[in-house]
C-alpha cells in the first residue's frame, strides 16, 4: 500500500518504517520558502485535494505511530498553567 505524502514523493510502509524517528526538518527556513514557492506555483486547493491530502497525512502519521495519542490529556496541566501566566500578564500589561 502507498500512500501520498502531499507533495512530490511517495512513501510506501517499508520506507517509512526506515524513517521512524529519523526524518525530521532542521531548516525552517527552507520549509517556509519551499512551501511559499509552491503555495505560488500551485495556486489555490480544490477543498477535495486538500481532504485527499490530510487523508493522506492522517494515514501517515497512523503508520508512524505518532496518533492515537496514549494519553490525549498528558500535559494539560502545564498549558493550563501557562495560559494562566500568560493571560494575566496581558491584561496587566495593558492597564493605566
Amino acid at each position: 500500500m502507498t500512500y501520498e505524502t502531499g507533495c512530490f514523493i511517495n512513501l510506501n510502509e517499508e520506507s517509512l518504517s526506515v524513517f521512524k524517528g529519523i526524518l525530521m526538518i532542521k531548516n525552517g527556513r527552507l520549509l517556509k520558502d519551499f512551501e511559499d514557492s509552491f503555495a505560488r506555483q500551485e495556486g489555490r486547493i480544490p477543498s477535495q485535494k486538500a481532504f485527499n491530502i490530510f487523508s493522506a497525512m492522517w494515514q501517515e502519521a497512523i503508520i508512524l505511530g505518532v496518533i492515537p495519542f496514549k494519553e490525549p490529556l498528558a500535559g494539560i496541566e502545564v498549558d493550563i498553567n501557562l495560559a494562566r501566566i500568560l493571560n494575566s500578564c496581558s491584561k496587566k500589561s495593558f492597564l493605566p
